[in-house]
């Protein structure tokens, strides 16, 4: 990155040209002034997010995770069951699925993809992730998706053992 190109110096890092722009954030190229070692720095427009209340919603993220004690193939039943209403096409491999919105978002179809993952004998991790589209998209359907999915969530239970310990 030349001198002229260095539009800012953030730590260590010089910071360049925007690479991407989302709702809220742009992805800007950045050199390591120390190493020489070329990274993407993600910017997010602290207005917006604190306007949107997105920190304390949890919203700044693209992907999320449930447990399940729930067989394997049930889950994806369930979620398959559960996205298609909402205008998605499913397909299904093993224990992965990838799901695409019917409809042009602000950037293109939402996809995403959802895996899951044995953690022990009969209980599961479930990832869903944003693929690609807009990320308040991805929230507005995970939203709607889990409405669709409350009998295969495991939810830990209060035993309460917890408020005997000092």
């Amino acid at each position: 990155m030349s001198m002229q190109s260095v539009k800012a110096r953030v730590g260590k890092y010089e910071v360049g040209r925007t690479l991407g722009e989302g709702t809220f954030a742009k992805v800007k190229f950045g050199r390591n002034s120390e190493t020489g070692e070329s990274v993407a720095i993600k910017v997010l427009d602290k207005e917006k997010v604190l306007k949107h209340k997105m920190i304390e919603q949890g919203m700044v993220k693209r992907e999320t995770r449930f447990a399940s004690k729930r067989p394997a193939n049930e889950i994806v039943s369930k979620i398959e069951e559960a996205a298609k209403p909402l205008g998605f096409n499913v397909q299904k491999r093993n224990y992965k699925m990838k799901m695409q919105g019917s409809k042009t978002g602000r950037k293109g179809h939402l996809n995403v993809a959802t895996e899951v993952f044995e953690v022990a004998p009969s209980f599961f991790m479930v990832e869903v992730r944003k693929a690609g589209g807009d990320t308040l998209e991805f929230h507005k359907f995970y939203k709607n998706l889990s409405a669709g999915l409350k009998d295969v969530v495991w939810k830990a239970e209060d035993t309460g053992e917890e408020k005997n310990k000092v």
